[in-house]
């Protein structure tokens, strides 16, 4: 029977990971903030990598780890 860890204090590489996605979600405000026509395909492409970069971090530091079996 798996149970779950319910210790919600935040490990190092957590509070590493949400720093990098806030940088990622400032990065993507900054570009879409008013491109000129001919800066938006770099601006789509930064957000996507942003994006991509995100749900890295997320994979990265997901609950999965805090199951434990019995």
């Amino acid at each position: 029977m798996a149970t779950y860890n319910t210790d919600y204090r935040a490990t190092t590489n957590q509070v590493k990971a949400l720093h990098e996605i806030a940088y990622l979600a400032s990065e993507i405000r900054r570009v879409v903030s008013g491109p000129e026509p001919h800066q938006v395909p770099v601006a789509m492409e930064t957000v996507k990598a942003c994006v991509l970069k995100m749900n890295d971090e997320l994979l990265r530091i997901s609950d999965v780890s805090s199951v434990h079996e019995d």
